[in-house]
């Protein structure tokens, strides 16, 4: 089965992951968003075409499966606003928490903290 062109269109979208194994004495690469998908090459652009073509293959058998693909995230629109449902002991330590360490807003203490798990600000 041949994948529509607008499940075509995504693949130069998707999350690649390179980097150099020395077990393969090959560039590996995987794709974030599709758990599995993984394939090689041996120079960084072989791996790349090979990796497009490892997305294609996997698209065609998830459909076969399933109604639509996983969506890329750079394809993701971000607002820069979600909400964070926790109990209200939780809310409680947070803001304490904040107070402590000289925040004004509990807003920017979460803000910096998720900042730091992810590595660094936009």
């Amino acid at each position: 089965m041949a994948l529509a062109k607008k499940y075509r269109e995504l693949i130069p979208y998707y999350s690649y992951k390179i980097h150099w194994s020395d077990e393969d004495n090959a560039y590996v690469v995987a794709v974030e968003e599709l758990s599995g998908c993984m394939t090689h090459g041996e120079t960084m652009e072989e791996a790349v075409k090979m990796a497009h073509e490892a997305v294609e293959g996997y698209l065609e058998a998830w459909l076969e499966d399933h109604s639509d693909v996983p969506e890329p995230i750079a394809k993701i629109k971000a607002s820069g606003q979600f909400l964070v449902r926790g109990n209200p002991e939780l809310h409680q330590k947070l803001i304490r928490k904040s107070h402590q360490e000289g925040y004004k807003t509990l807003n920017k203490f979460v803000v910096d903290k998720l900042e730091e798990i992810v590595g660094g600000g936009s």
